[in-house]
């Protein structure tokens, strides 16, 4: 699998509008977009391993009336990340704008009544 990286750029370097653009809003992140979302998450929250680990960073997927829209009208591109605070068990989320390069939100993933899902110590 290739990666969209244009020549001359490095991997850290954001995605330009015409790029974010150009994909289709439901394509999988790149493993770029996927390095950029922890890089975004260990900058403005404190992500950062040993204490924290990634379950999942995944495309936060747009209402299906958006894909509609024109082009230039659809929602920018977003992903949706789960963290294990391994100190105390708890997962959180967080929406990470992929273009504005900053966390939408990010709060406690609540279980399910009866879960009892807790982060390993392993890594």
């Amino acid at each position: 699998m290739g990666t969209s990286r244009q020549p001359g750029r490095r991997p850290n370097d954001l995605p330009s509008a015409e790029e974010l653009l150009a994909a289709h809003p439901l394509d999988p992140l790149t493993a770029d977009e996927v390095r950029e979302v922890a890089a975004i998450l260990r900058r403005d929250r404190g992500v950062e391993p040993p204490r924290w680990r990634f379950a999942s960073i995944e495309l936060n997927e747009p209402p299906k009336a958006a894909l509609r829209e024109p082009r230039e009208r659809r929602p920018l591109r977003e992903a949706l990340a789960v963290c294990w605070n391994r100190e105390d068990g708890q997962a959180y989320r967080a929406v990470v704008s992929l273009m504005q390069a900053f966390t939408k939100t990010a709060a406690p993933r609540r279980s399910p009544p009866g879960s009892t899902c807790r982060a390993s110590s392993r890594t």
